[in-house]
């Protein structure tokens, strides 16, 4: 873990998290660390290998903000951003330093659920406990990539396109034994 100040341009801390660890107990243990050093408002910017309900749960429980890469497939994440293609298609949505990328904010409530480790206040240990949070989602979009992936998707299917009709070309022609080739890669 690196703590850097934003507002002085230099790192204030580190520390070494053990790589033998779920990702949920290094964020334990960071969320501890940063009580520790009594920042006012930190904000936790991790890889999107670090993303789970449960890693933003924790972020949550601690009034932490985060920032994380989330997959696009998520079903809530997708709801956003279906939400959001209107918005993004627009050009106020083009950002000011590179534009070949679009990007576009919104928030909404999302619900957390987990089992009580402890009996307190009239709640008992394993009951589940509901909450919900605001989550900003950003979300980014590059139109230059998406036409990338578009034409290299078109050339796939061309080149099935003629293996296909080469294979049954070969099928008419009674050379069946010799079609096996052109799928090798």
């Amino acid at each position: 873990m690196t703590l850097y100040s934003v507002k002085a341009g230099e790192p204030i801390a580190f520390s070494k998290q053990p790589g033998n660890i779920p990702d949920v107990i290094s964020i334990e243990n960071t969320l501890t660390q940063l009580k520790c050093l009594n920042l006012e408002k930190p904000l936790i910017v991790t890889n999107n290998g670090y993303y789970s309900q449960k890693n933003m749960m924790e972020f949550a429980l601690g009034n932490v903000k985060f920032l994380t890469l989330v997959d696009p497939n998520i079903i809530w994440i997708r709801e956003t951003i279906d939400a959001l293609r209107a918005t993004i298609a627009g050009m106020a949505s083009t950002c000011p330093f590179d534009t070949s990328i679009c990007g576009a904010a919104s928030f909404r409530m999302h619900q957390f659920s987990r089992a009580r480790q402890r009996s307190r206040n009239g709640k008992a240990a394993g009951e589940k406990e509901t909450f919900s949070r605001r989550l900003y989602v950003h979300v980014y979009y590059s139109p230059y990539n998406e036409a990338k992936k578009e034409l290299a998707f078109r050339k796939d299917l061309r080149q099935c396109h003629y293996r296909s009709k080469e294979v049954l070309r070969l099928f008419r022609s009674g050379q069946q034994s010799d079609y096996g080739h052109i799928y090798r890669a």
